[in-house]
């Protein structure tokens, strides 16, 4: 039997157990309520079946693109805290943008990168990619502006091929108000090592409802 253990980020594990009380011990990343969906899922158990197997379950990944992000999180945080109301919104939508407050930066400074919504709409959750060089920055923190009651579950990843990237990540937990209108999100403060000329570009962007429908970018 391959290697089992509990994922590293225990607002994960937390998210998690919290689905699978709420959906009577079905996958909380799963909607339908089959046998196989059952945990420990089907898919788990053939996993482990394989004694090379070590790591997680790839079911995670709701949207089958590599990364757990406000989709996959929002299939299961719908569902806690009562799940949400049924009442109809709006398909979400606007525009994120990412700005930087200076052009050029001396080494040691402060880089301070707003993340800005425009003309939102049913925003229920948010995740992006922010790739980052680890010899020319370090990841300072993020400094919430208006996300409303959204949760802040932002991971800053050391990937195997050693590249450095912060996924900005923020989802409401069972019904809550939508974050709407125009506005500062939050920030994101990073330090530069060395003399720069910065061009952050936001990747992966996802944007989420209440009922899962989503605008993505690459």
């Amino acid at each position: 039997m391959g290697k089992v253990r509990l994922n590293d980020d225990q607002e994960v594990v937390a998210l998690i157990r919290e689905g699978l009380k709420r959906t009577g011990g079905y996958c909380p990343c799963r909607l339908a309520r089959t046998p196989e969906n059952k945990c420990m899922c089907e898919e788990f158990r053939e996993q482990i079946a394989d004694k090379d197997f070590e790591g997680y379950v790839s079911k995670g990944d709701v949207n089958g693109n590599g990364l757990i992000d406000a989709y996959d999180i929002s299939v299961v945080a719908t569902q806690l805290k009562s799940g949400v109301s049924s009442k109809q919104v709006p398909v979400v939508s606007g525009n994120i943008s990412l700005i930087a407050d200076k052009k050029m930066y001396k080494a040691g400074e402060t880089i301070t990168l707003t993340v800005k919504g425009k003309d939102l709409v049913s925003l229920n959750a948010l995740s992006f990619a922010l790739p980052y060089s680890a010899s020319e920055y370090e990841f300072i923190g993020v400094d919430v502006k208006d996300m409303g009651k959204m949760e802040n579950i932002t991971k800053d990843r050391l990937h195997s091929d050693g590249s450095k990237v912060l996924y900005p990540t923020f989802v409401n937990m069972g019904e809550q108000p939508a974050v709407e209108g125009t506005h500062d999100l939050f920030t994101i403060k990073l330090k530069a090592k060395k003399a720069c000329k910065p061009a952050f570009k936001l990747n992966q962007l996802m944007m989420v409802d209440k009922f899962l429908r989503v605008k993505s970018e690459k």
